[in-house]
């Protein structure tokens, strides 16, 4: 069965649309393809941040509970000098007025 020209310029006609259809998709395709490329290299940059800034603040966490630490034994040494000045201060004053109680008698 031999087509005639009308049916002819129609099948050409739809092949093309077909063709045209076909570069559309593999445009989208390859599209959609860099698009996740690029989706997954900056899921990539956020976890490298992410991880950094996990690290600075584990690792600020760290200086702070060490300078807690240091404030907490300066404070219980400088309780300790207190109450050693306390007690030396009191014993010279003790030591003072018993000896002018001695002179007084």
């Amino acid at each position: 069965m031999a087509l005639n020209d009308a049916d002819h310029e129609m099948l050409m006609n739809h092949e093309d649309k077909l063709s045209d259809h076909e570069r559309r998709i593999n445009d989208l395709s390859q599209k959609m393809s860099d698009t996740m490329d690029r989706v997954e290299e900056s899921n990539k940059y956020l976890r490298e941040q992410n991880t950094n800034i996990l690290n600075a603040v584990i690792k600020g966490n760290a200086i702070s509970e060490n300078h807690k630490h240091e404030v907490e034994m300066l404070t219980k040494q400088n309780l300790w000098k207190v109450v050693g000045i306390v007690l030396g201060s009191s014993s010279i004053v003790y030591m003072i007025i018993q000896q002018l109680f001695h002179i007084i008698h």
